[in-house]
């Protein structure tokens, strides 16, 4: 195949969804299954980098496809590593580095089991690939889905899940990006952002990562919104919790 086995998948991933949006023993919801079909992104350079061709990737730069805050539709993210899964035996998702005081334990043997439990069954899809049928494609991927369920869907958009993680799909970047550039208090222009970062920038003595949070309002929201698209080009921990009322 030496078209990007990615682009190939594509199709048939979005007419999986979309037919398990309406089926009735569905383990999805609607509401889920629309989610990972929304649009509401627009293609930058960062998100564009990550959608390098499967078939030059090695199973050691799986990490790469996994790192950064999945960008919408969120369908070209689980198409991008369940072809990379597909075409290598390997998972993503087992790159993720661990990271210190923000346990995962609970959640790592059961995820690495229903990995294992789908590997071979990938693989063989692969190399069944061109002789399939549309319909067995759709199928087989339809299947896929299915037995993945929500929690292993968010497994390869990079989502983790510790003690009060909800299974809930992320939200668009453009709308974590829109609460960012809120302004704190009007009719002053600091963003929400440009704010919490004057406020606790100075936690980091040496100013290597976060920079100095100085200068006019508007200084202060450029250099905030920089660390922000930073901070979710580059995130390799990404969790979601509700928080109390």
């Amino acid at each position: 195949m030496a078209e990007d086995f990615s682009v190939l998948l594509k199709p048939f991933l979005i007419t999986a969804i979309k037919e398990l949006s309406s089926k009735s023993d569905s383990i999805f919801s609607t509401e889920q299954c629309l989610t990972l079909l929304d649009l509401t992104d627009h293609p930058s350079t960062s998100s564009e980098s990550k959608s390098e061709s499967v078939s030059t990737i090695s199973s050691s730069d799986g990490l790469s496809l996994i790192t950064g805050y999945p960008p919408y539709p969120l369908y070209n993210r689980l198409a991008t590593v369940l072809a990379h899964w597909m075409k290598t035996g390997h998972c993503p998702v087992l790159d993720l580095p661990e990271m210190f005081l923000l346990n995962e334990t609970a959640i790592i043997e059961i995820r690495k089991e229903r990995i294992e439990g789908l590997t071979p069954k990938l693989k063989g899809a692969y190399s069944l690939w061109d002789f399939w049928s549309d319909d067995e494609k759709r199928f087989f991927l339809t299947e896929t889905l299915q037995t993945l369920g929500m929690r292993g869907v968010m497994d390869l958009l990079g989502i983790r899940q510790t003690v009060g993680s909800v299974d809930v799909l992320p939200p668009s970047r453009e709308t974590l990006l829109s609460s960012f550039v809120k302004l704190h208090c009007p009719p002053a222009k600091l963003t929400v952002g440009a704010r919490a970062l004057t406020k606790h920038h100075h936690r980091d003595d040496t100013t290597s990562w976060w920079g100095k949070a100085t200068g006019s309002e508007d200084e202060k929201n450029k250099h905030a919104l920089a660390l922000i698209h930073r901070i979710l080009d580059n995130a390799t921990w990404i969790n979601i919790h509700c928080l109390p009322f």
